[in-house]
């Protein structure tokens, strides 16, 4: 019985290793993407290229694509097949894993928020320190003006705004720029592996709820009432899917790996994601508490999550992992961009958000034009008093 289990604890690797050789070949094979990708400012796609860095993100997809493989192939078919339970479960389980790989890679993939060696400081910070007569504040490393709140990551070789820390799971700093992608990481996997868990624990109560059937079964020979005939059906399928678990070690070791899993990042996910909501509520990011900086304006929660998940016309489009765009960023992010350079940035961001974009200028045109009209009118009604002054 052990032998046609063996390609079952093969394959399970193999599915779990392909998305990430497809993930990794998409950014390797062709050199001319592979020479643009890295955190150089400059670079056309995003990506830390340290080894280590890099295994502990394939580490994280192998896990995601791992348990996939594990809760759709041993618990979810045997135990519900294809009815409506069944299909619901294997929607949702697989939606959950896909958006937790895709802000996976989305958090590994984005600028965190990187300060371009061409930044100048906004205009009242400017005034600000040559009103008190302090030089503007430059990072002692790079040399690059250093927007308030912004940190330097020796793994990325850049200055970061609201760096909150650098994760290796994710390859990447955590910063502005990504940390909705990050937060949706976390709040996937939490919800992923405690489904894991209960499907888990719901697998063996059920095993251990067939067993005492059977028993009852064959009480029952001996004179006992007998169960319904449609119990003693379900019974037996559920007898099957016992079975293997009890009699196959190999499926037993994956049953053990997928609870071992789900309980560690369960635990770890829905830690990181509660500090990740404490420094959201409280404004200050992990270095911040660290140097115990505090910042008088003290905005609701609510406000203070928009600052974090970028513009969107519903708050429901926060929970899909696209890069965050806000209309006035230079505020955020506590610097601007000589004339060029800042009208490319815009530019960058206004492609990230085209719908929401073209919604603003078309607001934007509709003030100017009813500017200019309250303004002519105006020039008509004091061109006739001048007229009646005269007369």
């Amino acid at each position: 019985g052990m032998a046609p289990n063996l390609p079952l604890l093969a394959t399970c690797p193999v599915a779990a290793c392909f998305p990430n050789l497809l993930l990794w070949l998409s950014h390797c094979l062709p050199p001319k993407i592979w020479r643009r990708t890295g955190t150089f400012e400059g670079s056309s796609y995003w990506l830390n290229k340290s080894p280590c860095g890099m295994l502990c993100a394939s580490v994280t997809q192998f896990f995601i694509y791992g348990a996939c493989y594990i809760t759709n192939r041993l618990i979810i078919v045997p135990m519900f097949g294809f009815s409506t339970i069944g299909i619901f479960l294997l929607l949702f389980y697989n939606l959950l894993l896909f958006m937790a790989s895709l802000s996976h890679y989305r958090t590994m993939t984005t600028d965190p928020g990187a300060v371009p060696r061409k930044a100048e400081p906004l205009p009242r910070d400017s005034n600000k320190f040559k009103r008190i007569g302090r030089p503007l504040p430059k990072c002692r490393r790079t040399g690059v003006y250093k927007p308030p709140r912004a940190h330097f990551d020796r793994q990325i070789q850049r200055n970061v705004v609201r760096m909150d820390h650098h994760c290796p799971w994710v390859n990447n700093c955590v910063g502005l720029g990504n940390q909705k992608l990050f937060l949706l990481f976390l709040l996937y996997i939490s919800l992923s592996c405690w489904l894991s868990l209960g499907l888990v624990l719901t697998l063996f109560v059920r095993c251990g709820q067939s067993s005492s059937r059977m028993a009852l079964k064959i009480m029952a020979k001996s004179g006992m009432p007998r169960a319904p005939r449609h119990t003693e059906l379900a019974t037996q399928e559920m007898l099957e899917v016992c079975k293997l678990t009890t009699q196959s070690p190999h499926v037993t070791i994956l049953y053990a790996l997928l609870t071992f899993e789900a309980l560690m990042f369960g635990l770890f996910t829905i830690c990181m994601l509660c500090d990740q909501v404490g420094s959201i509520v409280s404004d200050q990011t992990k270095i911040d508490r660290l140097q115990k900086k505090t910042f008088r304006k003290a905005n609701p929660f609510f406000q203070n999550l928009a600052e974090v998940m970028g513009d969107a016309e519903y708050c429901s489009e926060w929970l899909w992992p696209s890069k965050p765009c806000w209309r006035d960023w230079e505020t955020l992010y506590g610097y601007t961009l000589p004339g060029e350079e800042r009208e490319k940035e815009i530019q960058k961001k206004n492609e990230i958000e085209k719908e929401e974009g073209s919604d603003v200028s078309i607001k934007a045109n509709i003030v100017n034009f009813e500017d200019k009209k309250v303004q002519s009118n105006s020039a008509i009604e004091l061109g006739k008093l001048g007229v009646e002054h005269d007369v």
